[in-house]
């Protein structure tokens, strides 16, 4: 809408430009940041992250130090743990893996490559849960 139109309705009715717009800015204030973040991650490939150029030094990087801190038998648990790329591989190395993540795509993800080998459990929720961590593990 251009801006002599804005004029032309403020004028006519005697109300202010921001009424004009004040639904839409209501609509987005009142979306649920987990809609926002669901919306974003329905259509991105978060399964691939990992394995782009960049994506392959965190991954190393991150197993490296993780691998220093743990001991076999160790339970982990991975707050966003996404489609699983590190929560997968902990359990197929045998670790007691409990998984949470936001995204409910990312999470059915997730759950599809869980093996029946694998010692793992995956939940959705946010760093929230945390409150919860010794039921779940």
């Amino acid at each position: 809408m251009d801006s002599a139109r804005i004029a032309l309705l403020v004028n006519k009715f005697k109300i202010d430009a921001n009424e004009l717009f004040i639904e839409k800015v209501v609509e987005e204030k009142e979306k649920p940041v987990i809609n926002t973040i669901s919306d974003f991650f329905n259509q991105y490939d978060e399964d691939s992250r990992l394995t782009s150029r960049n994506g392959q030094v965190e991954f190393l990087t991150t197993n490296k130090y993780v691998h220093n801190y743990l001991k076999p038998g160790d339970k982990i648990i991975e707050i966003g743990a996404g489609t699983g790329a590190y929560s997968i591989p902990f359990a197929k190395e045998g670790y007691n893996v409990t998984s949470v993540e936001l995204v409910e795509h990312n999470l059915d993800i997730l759950k599809s490559k869980i093996t029946d080998d694998m010692n793992i459990k995956a939940y959705q929720g946010n760093a929230l849960i945390c409150t919860f961590v010794k039921e779940l593990i």
